[in-house]
């Protein structure tokens, strides 16, 4: 996806290019995820960042969303940022992600440098967030969200709207996904259903048929 550049910037602020991602360089895994949003493969330089993916797929405020999209030269501070990802959200602003372990930016350096980030991306009118496992998983377990998003993949819309209405019309707005599958409805379906937040359960607990689920 080609991500959408920044309306305005100060003149002190340039958008420099990425290099291409390839694989087979020390201690990088590139991994390429499946995004629905974009309806394009996303090319991640870490399992971290794949994982990450699908939080923005979760996200419904997040509308589209690019991996590596571009540097930006901050001259005043005499620093370069390279956001993770940048995402268009629904109102129209566009949000720059660093995503990394908590142990990561531990040390003093980091810290200082994404201090120094955070100020130059505010004063020059943009949102940047940094962003750890442990802080994206505060609504939804990554592990979780991957299982029900892969077993998403060819369902339908319609369909999750109608699991929905059963709930609500016919049982009493819960039961378990046994209970659904031995109605007729497809797994998958049901996942997409849950997913993209037609109904709910709990997010940090795996899923089985056993799981509860509701339509509010």
């Amino acid at each position: 996806m080609a991500i959408c550049f920044p309306a305005s910037l100060p003149p002190t602020v340039s958008i420099l290019p990425r290099k291409s991602l390839t694989s087979g360089q020390p201690h990088r895994r590139v991994t390429h995820f499946p995004s629905l949003k974009n309806q394009e493969m996303v090319a991640c330089e870490s399992r971290l960042h794949a994982r990450f993916c699908v939080h923005l797929e979760f996200e419904p405020k997040v509308i589209s969303y690019a991996s590596r999209p571009f540097a930006l030269h901050f001259a005043e501070a005499e620093m370069t940022a390279r956001p993770d990802f940048a995402a268009v959200l629904a109102d129209g602003r566009h949000v720059y992600y660093q995503v990394s372990l908590a142990h990561e930016i531990t040390d003093p350096r980091q810290q200082h440098r994404l201090c120094v980030t955070r100020e130059c991306f505010g004063n020059a009118g943009l949102i940047f967030e940094q962003l750890s496992p442990e802080l994206y998983q505060v609504s939804a377990r990554t592990e979780t969200l991957t299982y029900l998003y892969h077993h998403a993949q060819g369902a339908s819309s319609t369909q999750a709207a109608r699991i929905r209405q059963v709930l609500r019309d016919e049982l009493n707005s819960r039961a378990t996904i046994r209970h659904l599958v031995a109605s007729g409805f497809r797994v998958n379906d049901i996942a997409f259903a849950i997913f993209f937040r037609h109904i709910r359960t709990d997010l940090h607990k795996p899923i089985d048929l056993n799981s509860l689920v509701v339509a509010y």
